[in-house]
């Protein structure tokens, strides 16, 4: 439209000055959306927010399945058509200021978007589940940033430089993509919150820098409404959850809190970190609690807390101790069995070895990925110097608070595996006779911990005669199980590999050991491996029964296995799996466990 004449007007910075150039579309698209009485805004700040609403879905789907289903295009277009037909009778002075406050609002509430529905979304099909959850945290915002980009690209009013630079310089610094790693760990209401309530202030309360005039449009009495609503939202959200910045609040509020805990199910501790929401719940299944760690849509390992408990309490009864006395927690983490015989599978790489008694020196292992922590108290326990290596501190907080993991004797690197290994190669020690690395989650591997080069930094910390157990899980058909487990075989001398038990489907959790010199031949266990806790009857089931369900490596072929280079080809060919994974996972807690995080 045209600008009025009694407004001053700018020269566009892409106009010379002879006035040969008509402003570039790149010049609108980075720097403006103009009012129609001359008056302009930041356009950057429509552009600002990119996939921190997708991230909370992650804990009900998880990334890889939720990064694979997207909402179409044509999809997008139809619904920014539909918004500019609907908007169209607004006055053309509100018209991005109600767009901008809306977008506040909805940034603001789509923590308890996601959350009050996360239950519906979860009894969903996977695709159906993840279209909807992702129509729903993103489909409004980018609706409205794709309006906004459109009165940008019709805009012909640019700003100064300097007043570009500055309303710029808002929006990139709160664009979630582009924060610093440090900031990934911060809960997405938090970025979510403090964006919409960036968005609504200036909208509300523009000021010269940004718009080049110094009133707003909106009445004082509308923007008073605003704020009280603003904050009230704000509020309200912090009911659905204990992460939000407002939650401390909560028990001031009236309302009941929105959250799912129940007396079958309860969240002891939750916390967003490197790999994801880490929790640490309890769940009630056949008349017993277990205690359980997840990292967003993926079990991590856990005990059966309810009969251990029932045990110590018997114990305190025969030796009378009183009842009031507290129940002691790491007695009952103790003597807890795992959930599940995969958890210990891990274990039968000493079984490659020697017994104890015939060992002339200290043994040393190395743990990759440590989860609640059951390998690493066994091998301490068996009085192996064991070093863990974990990327993410959450994860080694909640198995030394909630599942009883000690300081290791060999010590403990929360790093990036890679870098360890590459540090502990370079000194030419050929220390570990165990590697332990289990590190699957969410349905898929961390690819780079699978290619040709990991496997060789880590044959360079092994023993001629060492041991790798590597946990896996996959869809034995699948072409990624294909390059995960040909790869192995082509980094290593000898390989075996053995199922969790009978098979039941195609869905296989395997435990691979191989050597980097010898062949691996496995002993009988004797009295000694059989430790008293943890997990002393599951360690034994285990132990008496892995040979029946040993699988045959020997025809794999070794000819098309993951390099550094490649490792976008196993990161792609695991999404169906990952999608499998979300299948199995869902029977194996409630959709209203999984739901709270």
């Amino acid at each position: 439209m045209a600008v009025s004449s009694k407004k001053k007007q700018l020269k566009p910075e892409s106009v010379s000055v002879s006035g040969e150039a008509e402003p570039s579309i790149l010049s609108k698209l980075c720097t403006t959306v103009a009012d129609d009485d001359g008056a302009s805004s930041p356009f950057l700040l429509t552009l600002a927010l990119s996939h921190t609403p997708v991230h909370l879905l992650y804990p009900l789907f998880s990334s890889a399945p939720t990064n694979s289903i997207t909402i179409p295009f044509h999809i997008f277009t139809a619904l920014v058509a539909l918004a500019i037909y609907v908007t169209n009778p607004l006055p053309s002075r509100l018209r991005w200021e109600v767009l901008w406050i809306a977008l506040g609002f909805v940034l603001i509430g789509t923590e308890s978007l996601v959350r009050i529905n996360s239950v519906k979304l979860l009894g969903m099909s996977m695709q159906k589940g993840i279209w909807s959850a992702r129509l729903l945290a993103e489909g409004i915002p980018t609706v409205l940033r794709w309006w906004l980009v459109i009165r940008g690209l019709s805009a012909s009013t640019v700003r100064r430089p300097v007043r570009i630079i500055a309303g710029a310089a808002v929006p990139i610094y709160l664009a979630s993509g582009w924060y610093p790693s440090f900031v990934q760990t911060i809960p997405e209401c938090y970025i979510l919150q403090i964006h919409g309530v960036v968005l609504i202030l200036l909208a509300t309360f523009r000021t010269s820098l940004f718009t080049g005039r110094t009133r707003t449009s909106l009445p004082l009495l509308s923007r008073h409404l605003i704020l009280a609503f603003t904050l009230v939202t704000i509020l309200l959200t912090s009911l659905t959850s204990t992460h939000c910045p407002a939650s401390p609040l909560r028990p001031l509020l009236p309302l009941p809190s929105l959250t799912l805990n129940t007396t079958e199910s309860r969240i002891l501790s939750a916390k967003k970190s490197l790999t994801g929401w880490i929790v640490v719940g309890e769940h009630t299944a056949r008349g017993h609690e277990f205690r359980y760690l997840r990292a967003d849509h993926s079990i991590l390992g856990g005990l059966w807390t309810g009969p251990a408990r029932e045990e110590v309490i018997k114990m305190m009864e025969e030796m009378k101790v009183s009842l009031w006395e507290k129940v002691d927690e790491n007695a009952v983490v103790g003597t807890a069995e795992s959930i599940y015989s995969t958890f210990l599978m891990q274990e039968i790489a000493r079984l490659a070895g020697v017994p104890e008694k015939q060992m002339n020196k200290t043994e040393k292992a190395l743990i990759i990925g440590l989860g609640c922590g059951l390998s690493a108290r066994a091998l301490e326990n068996h009085g192996t110097k064991t070093t863990i290596v974990e990327i993410d501190p959450v994860v080694h907080d909640f198995s030394k608070k909630y599942f009883g993991v000690g300081e290791p004797s060999g010590g403990l690197y929360l790093e990036d595996a890679r870098e360890f290994l590459k540090r502990e190669s370079e000194i030419g020690e050929k220390k570990y006779d165990y590697i332990i690395h289990d590190v699957f989650t969410g349905g898929t591997v961390p690819s780079l911990l699978f290619t040709v080069e990991f496997w060789a930094s880590a044959k360079k910390v092994l023993t001629p005669t060492g041991i790798v157990g590597i946990n896996f899980a996959g869809n034995i058909k699948s072409r990624a199980s294909h390059l995960v487990i040909s790869t192995i075989m082509y980094s290593f001398n000898h390989c075996r590999a053995w199922e969790d038990g009978p098979p039941k489907g195609d869905f296989r959790n395997i435990v691979i050991l191989c050597s980097p010199q010898s062949t691996v031949r496995m002993r009988n266990p004797v009295p000694v491996d059989y430790l008293p806790w943890p997990s002393a009857k599951i360690r034994k089931r285990v132990f008496d029964t892995y040979k029946d369900f040993e699988i045959d490596l020997r025809g794999t072929d070794r000819k098309e296995v993951v390099w550094d280079k490649t490792k976008g080809v196993l990161d792609r060919e695991q999404v169906p799996g990952a999608r499998e994974h979300y299948e199995i996972m869902k029977k194996v807690l409630p959709d209203t466990v999984w739901a709270v995080y």
